[in-house]
């Protein structure tokens, strides 16, 4: 059996690698299928990435993680933004069960929030490491955040995109 959640995923990408776990349409039309044996590769490439992100030679206290993104760019054309919506969300699935995978705490934090709550967040939760999605928002809310700190020791890391999780 299973004793924490990177292995539930584990147990489940080795024991049922052919199900689906992620179904859409791709920006041709195509069905999109990620089985869960797929999906257990992207887990642990976005492990990966965000060990290389934050560099955490072992020595000293842990990486705390806070993530702020959003489920993807909007665009003006529905068929786009819909396949961004979906695409995002499987990536920032991904990203938050390979965060799990590396035994780092997480703290996702709502992009709703005004810059002073997001100031006060950071500054209360002693996040190390901040990953941020590309969107201009997104950005424009993390410098202002960032700025209203007193002590600005939190690193910022770009959000791993879906075709680094999960390449063709």
């Amino acid at each position: 059996p299973a004793k924490s959640l990177p292995a539930l995923y584990d147990w489940q990408g080795e024991h049922s690698k052919e199900h689906p776990l992620f179904v859409f349409r791709d920006i041709s039309g195509s069905k999109r299928v990620i089985k869960w044996g797929e999906a257990i590769q992207g887990f642990h490439r976005a492990a990966r990435y965000v060990r290389e992100s934050v560099g955490y030679s072992g020595e000293g206290s842990k990486p705390f993680i806070a993530v702020l993104a959003t489920s993807g760019e909007r665009t003006r054309f529905l068929s786009t933004l819909l396949l961004n919506l979906v695409v995002d969300s499987i990536s920032f699935y991904s990203f938050l069960i390979g965060t799990f995978r590396t035994g780092w705490t997480l703290f996702p934090i709502s992009p709703r929030n005004s810059p002073q709550a997001v100031t006060h967040l950071l500054s209360k939760t002693g996040v190390t490491h901040l990953f941020l999605s590309t969107e201009a928002a997104i950005q424009s809310l993390a410098d202002a955040a960032l700025a209203d700190l007193p002590s600005r020791n939190i690193e910022k890391c770009a959000m791993p995109t879906f075709d680094m999780l999960f390449p063709t």
